[in-house]
């Protein structure tokens, strides 16, 4: 229980942090320049329209780390501790 609470609270506080660097945007962007650099031609979308597309990259990110953190701390966890006899061997 407490590795779920921990990626939770991280969830959360990355969660907003990104929402406070305005991450999504800054991938919206970096992407349509890339795609630039690569020579494609992109359509700009009007300003309102980004900002109501919803928060996807930041969840993606938060959805890697948390499992990364919870896949670690379950390791973690359930390792089996190493007994003196086999310490001695």
């Amino acid at each position: 229980a407490p590795v779920g609470l921990t990626a939770i609270v991280l969830g959360a506080a990355l969660t907003e942090y990104l929402d406070q660097i305005e991450f999504n945007r800054w991938v919206e962007e970096a992407i349509v320049e890339y795609w630039k650099l690569l020579g494609y031609k992109v359509d700009s979308t009007p300003e309102e329209e980004k900002s109501s597309s919803g928060e996807f990259y930041s969840s993606i990110f938060v959805l890697l780390v948390t499992g990364i953190w919870t896949f670690v701390l379950s390791v973690m966890v359930n390792a089996p501790t190493e007994s003196l006899e086999k310490k001695e061997l």
